[in-house]
């Protein structure tokens, strides 16, 4: 069908806006000049060639005794406004400031502001505010940008200047001379279109540019609302923007010109939403211009918003896009209030279109209106022609708004200030806005977005180029690209992604990093270790710091006393005699293995541990036992040949790098005697390193969680990975470099607890010294292409081979981590965590547990040496069975023997092993990367979070994928402080609400809330929560004050001493009486997780969490049990089991239930029986 006229163009949500030239309509005479001429028809009459400050002079003659301006306690008439303003003027003009010039203004807002920006005016310059918050290196470039003649502020900003040899004058310090000056108005030739301001914004070169705007263009914005909207007696405005903001100028001067009051609203009671309202309640505002993310706050601030406010009746938004749904809450919440959408920039003198909201009109969509007067609107295509209704295209403005153009800024001006196509006037001109936009049917505008990357946060106008371009400045950047997201409604926050400089020489290994690397791990055991030895109750068995990846909380006794007896029984079948123990730690191996051995040097690098280690080896008598303060890789004065085995248990991940490690088993080497063995224990396998961050965040994630997110935090976890992972494959490559090696053996880990430690981790053993025996021939058996099962490997057992072989043996232990991953890489499985897990459930797996294979042994009079699969799956494993002699019935004591396996081609042995020097550069780069851009942008222009890639996503056409940059993951960004958790329950109350404010998982104590991509909004909102739960008023300044947990604790903890109204959580809530019946709920997330792993492996403990309480007192075990029973009434998660209903897991709450408790006398016990 061929599109004829506009009326063939349908207007509905679903509406894709046509854009390609062959594929517009063609216009009729009648269509083009509705569009070029009635809808653009705005001509009125306005004082165009007045100034300012002219019209606020005439208003002084008309009402010279009425209020002009209010902060706090203090007020102006305009006559006393008027005489400030004019002696400043005066003044200036002494100091040789003329017409044409600009001058510099910093102050916050406060009368003398007002005082400020009148007497510039009035003299005939051009005002340039400078925010007092920006950084002195972007203010520097403004000072020197506008070659300002002097610089308007107060003493008390003096040092947040830069230095400057501007003509300073302090309105403090100089006042006195100042009210010297004449107060009568200062005759200066100046016009309407004469530049009135200079406002900086964002630009696209990594530079600000400003942009000159005139008096004339003010007037008209102001006349239009003065005619549209009338001011009307008794009407109150305030000022509460700041003045590098366009919309300043309007709220400054808007009412002032007409006899209205002004109030001005200092900074810290905007920041707190409640106080801001009660100051507009207070004064009786009845306007206010705001952005919506500010509007969407204060809706959300009062749930009887229109009874607070009653006078407010002119709501404005301006500044960036209204959303649809704010517009409808509005509507809902103010019905007697009406909200006006403006839409305009710096260039147009704030505004171009407004849109009024009518209370009970039906949205489907956020109208930016019509042009205002003596505006005119286009909408072109690429040939600069009007696009027809219904049609997107780029949006031109032309009119008495326009701006001057871009100070020192020629070849941008004639870019974005384009000749007129559509005026016979020559001097007319059209500004290229960069928007796109489309009519509908009735001359409404609608905005469909940006062509380019200029973007809108929190009202401010932010060029993206600015500050990729300063990004790229960092000499650790390679690329840069910056985007806006709204991943959360109404939080339109600034991501950043870099890629790193691969040829970065810091990102080269070094012995400093290595230094730094072990300084780290020494810093936090230290701090572990004093710790847990203050409340461990047995000096032998200290297991301080051993904490689950999955839940952070520290392992089971119970798991520990498995994984310390499995390692102790490996090493004894070595029959040790002579140990070193490098990095031996609270002693859980050296205090077990030390009555077994003649001579047993443990070694240790923080002294700490070795203090308290040293009370426990004393205190068992263990004489053969000397410790030494030393690092891994030191081996001075240690003789050659003098142990025979050397330990090095659950350390080696520790390590900074691969080189490090070379150096640690080459030393080892060195001292071992001829036969030795070198025992490295739980290793982390770096086959699974991806298997590994996939599983714990699966089983963390909520239901509603998407693949695609996991996915990124799971690659951003293996980013950040700070400790040191091994490739099984590299001890057999050692081999070929270590001739002086006879064997190598990698061994899975013993044990029945299904934790990380058991599935993630392994042993290997190194036999040095001895004749290298050849490499037995062995036909391998591969379990998947065989068929096999554990009945067929019995059957091959009993028929008493000396060797067999089986190689792929899929490991029950990673079955459902195997599972976890390939979802998450997959393309057309379940898109959430939860409608996996359903599908999840439904599966059946055939594993085999290593622990049945080695009770097999048992049974069979068989030797199991099994490790993981060298060219099988990763998480599959061998197993060499080997038969006992007639008198063995234990593990051997040597190392078993060399098998031939194939082991693929060999790699640099630094191949094997993760780089850790990169990920230390990461930790380091992105707190330099915040504070690097503190020093160059303002604090709007610095993004909330910071994305590593290795490279961008591209386009078919080779340009950056904008739409394929991955969401930033919730995980707390990498700071310049450490990770410190709660430690108080208000600490913990004030975490988990900045956490759920900024979205993340976690914040540390000290971490900044601004560094994790806090700003004013966010800390209100965090500010509001902590109001309830806290039950005590921290307003939103406190987080400039207080930016931290901690500091926010502190302060919360002070407000409670001098507050009677703070009022302390209960420890515990009200009880109330348990339902009557019996209920029965769908399982939780989290519990058919649980179910799950349960019916995987129904004899695991895993999960469960045992206890012991020592009680050194009697006991009432009537009153224990009376308790019990209580808590079990109160707690219907006590009284919860679980079944199976039409396939559904349900839990199931019993109205009643007691638990016997069962009591065991033991005093007639031995103290062995016990």
């Amino acid at each position: 069908m061929t599109i004829k006229t506009t009326s063939n163009v349908p207007l509905h949500e679903d509406t894709q806006a046509l854009t390609a030239s062959s594929e517009l309509p063609s216009l009729t005479a009648q269509e083009r000049s509705q569009l070029l001429t009635e809808w653009n028809t705005t001509q009125i009459a306005y004082p165009k060639h007045k100034c300012i400050h002219q019209m606020f002079e005439a208003q002084v003659e008309r009402t010279p005794k009425v209020s002009a301006a209010i902060f706090e306690e203090e007020h102006l008439t305009y006559q006393e406004l008027n005489i400030r303003a004019n002696q400043l003027a005066h003044y200036l003009h002494r100091h040789n400031i003329q017409p044409g010039m600009r001058v510099g203004i910093c102050l916050e807002r406060s009368l003398n502001l007002l005082v400020g920006l009148l007497g510039i005016l009035k003299i005939g310059a051009s005002y340039v505010p400078l925010d007092p918050t920006y950084p002195q290196d972007r203010l520097s470039f403004m000072l020197e940008d506008a070659q300002v003649a002097a610089l308007i502020t107060r003493q008390g900003l003096l040092e947040q200047l830069p230095a400057s040899s501007t003509n300073l004058i302090c309105l403090d310090r100089d006042w006195p001379a100042i009210t010297l000056e004449a107060q009568v108005n200062l005759e200066q030739r100046v016009s309407g279109e004469d530049c009135a301001y200079i406002i900086y914004t964002s630009g696209s070169t990594g530079k600000p540019k400003g942009v000159m705007g005139t008096h004339r263009a003010s007037l008209n914005r102001f006349n239009w609302m003065w005619r549209t909207y009338p001011f009307t007696d008794g009407e109150v405005c305030c000022q509460k923007t700041t003045l590098s903001f366009v919309d300043a100028v309007w709220e400054t001067f808007g009412p002032l010109l007409q006899g209205i009051p002004l109030v001005i609203i200092a900074d810290a009671a905007v920041k707190d939403p409640l106080q801001f309202l009660d100051t507009l309640a207070q004064h009786r505002v009845t306007r206010i211009v705001l952005v919506p993310s500010l509007l969407r706050v204060l809706l959300e601030s009062k749930d009887d918003l229109q009874a607070h406010v009653p006078d407010l009746k002119y709501w404005t938004s301006s500044g960036e896009a209204l959303p649809l749904d704010l517009a409808k809450r509005f509507q809902q919440h103010m019905p007697q209030a009406i909200l006006l959408n403006l839409y305009g920039s710096s260039e147009v003198a704030a505004d171009a279109t407004c849109y009024e909201f009518k209370p009970s009109e039906p949205l489907s969509y956020v109208p930016i209106g019509r042009p205002i007067d003596n505006t005119q609107v286009y909408l072109l295509d690429e040939s600069m022609q009007p696009v027809p209704v219904g049609v997107e295209g780029e949006l031109y403005i032309g009119g008495d708004g326009l701006a001057l153009g871009y100070w020192n800024r020629p070849e941008l001006t004639s870019e974005r200030f384009i000749r007129h196509p559509f005026s016979t006037e020559p001097e007319a001109r059209l500004y290229k806005t960069g928007d796109l936009a489309r009519y509908h049917a009735d001359g409404i505008i609608e905005h469909l977005g940006r062509i380019d990357f200029q973007v809108k946060v929190r009202g401010f106008r932010i060029e993206l180029g600015e500050i990729e371009a300063v990004l790229s400045q960092h000499l650790a950047v390679s690329q840069a690209v910056v985007i806006a997201r709204e991943d959360t409604l109404g939080d339109n926050r600034l991501v950043a992604y870099i890629v790193q400089h691969s040829s970065d020489p810091a990102l080269a290994e070094t012995t400093e990093a290595a230094i730094e690397q072990s300084s780290h791990w020494q810093t936090i055991w230290d701090e572990t270790y004093r710790e847990s030895t203050a409340t461990i109750e047995d000096p032998t068995f200290n297991i301080g710091g051993w904490v689950s990846s999955y839940t952070h909380q520290p392992f089971t006794e119970e798991e520990m006393q498995e994984w310390v007896s499995t390692t102790i029984e490996r090493i004894l079948a070595l029959r040790p005699r002579s140990v070193l123990e490098i990095g031996c730690g609270t002693g859980l191996l050296l205090l077990r293995l030390a009555s077994h051995c003649d001579h047993y040097c443990g070694t240790d690098n923080s002294q700490v541990v070795l203090n308290i280690l040293q009370e426990a080896v004393t205190q068992q008598g263990l004489t053969n036992v000397v410790l030494q303060d030393r690092a891994a890789n030191d081996f001075t004065g240690l003789d050659a040949g003098t142990f025979d085995t050397i330990i090095l248990n659950s350390v080696v991940q520790y390590f900074p790098s691969a080189n490090y490690l070379l150096e640690v088993l080459e030393g080892a080497m060195q001292v071992l005697k001829p036969g030795g063995t070198i025992f490295i224990g739980d290793i982390r396998n770096l086959q699974l390193l991806e298997m590994f961050h996939a599983s714990v965040q699966v089983q963390q994630a909520a239901a509603e969680e998407t693949r695609a997110k996991l996915l990124q935090k799971v690659h951003r976890q293996i980013a950040l990975e700070k400790e040191l992972l091994i490739d099984p494959r590299f001890f057999s490559a050692l081999q070929e470099h270590y001739p002086q090696l006879s064997q190598v053996q990698v061994e899975l880990k013993r044990g029945l607890y299904q934790n990380e430690m058991i599935r993630f981790r392994y042993n290997a053993l190194l036999q040095v010294g001895l004749d290298i025996r050849p490499e037995i021939e062995l036909s391998w058996i591969d379990w998947e292409n065989a068929g096999l099962s554990l009945e067929v490997v019995r059957s091959l057992l009993e028929t008493k081979p000396e060797m067999l072989g089986i190689t792929g043996i899929p490991n029950s232990r990673l079955l459902m981590d195997t599972e976890i991953l390939a979802w998450l890489k997959s393309q057309h499985s379940p898109e959430t965590v939860g409608e996996w897990l359903e599908v999840l459930q439904s599966k059946r797996y055939a594993g085999v547990d290593p622990e049945t294979l080695w009770a097999l042994c048992q049974e069979m009079q068989y030797i199991a040496d099994i490790g993981w699969s060298s060219l099988g799956k990763f998480g599959s494993y061998d197993v060499v069975f080997r038969r006992r002699g007639e008198q063995q019935t234990e593990q051997p004591k040597e190392i078993g023997p060399r098998i031939r396996r194939e082991l693929g081609p060999r790699r640099p042995l630094s191949e094997y092993i993760n780089t850790l020097s990169q990920n230390q550069e990461l930790f380091k780069l992105i707190p330099q990367l915040y504070g690097f851009l503190r020093t160059q942008l303002p604090a709007y222009m610095i993004p909330s979070a910071f994305v590593q890639l290795e490279a961008f996503p591209l386009t078919p056409n080779g340009k950056v994928d904008r739409r394929a940059l991955p969401t930033p993951a919730d995980e707390r960004p990498e700071l310049e402080v450490s990770f410190v958790a709660p430690h108080t329950p208000t600490e913990e109350i004030i975490a988990a609400t900045l956490a759920r404010v900024l979205g993340l998982k976690q914040v540390g104590i000290h971490d900044n809330f601004f560094a994790l991509g806090g700003h004013s909004l966010l800390a209100v909102q965090a500010s509001a929560q902590l109001r309830t739960t806290l039950s005590v008023e921290l307003p939103p300044r406190s987080f400039f004050d207080a930016p931290t947990v901690a500091q926010l604790a502190e302060l919360a903890m002070r407000l409670k001493a001098d507050t009677a109204a703070f009022v302390p959580l209960p420890l515990l809530a009200q009880p109330r009486a348990p339902e009557p019946q019996q209920q029965m709920f769908p399982a939780s997330f989290g519990q058919q997780s649980l179910w799950f792993l349960h019916e995987l492996n129904p004899q695991s403990t895993a999960y469960n969490v045992f206890v012991n309480v020592g009680l050194r007192r009697s006991l009432d075990f009537s009153a224990l049990e009376l308790s019990l029973d209580a808590l079990m009434e109160r707690h219907e998660a006590l009284r919860t089991t679980f079944a199976m209903l039409d396939d559904q897991l349900m839990q199931v709450i019993s109205p009643r239930l007691k638990m016997p408790l069962a009591i065991k006398d033991l005093q007639a016990v031995t103290e062995i029986a016990r």
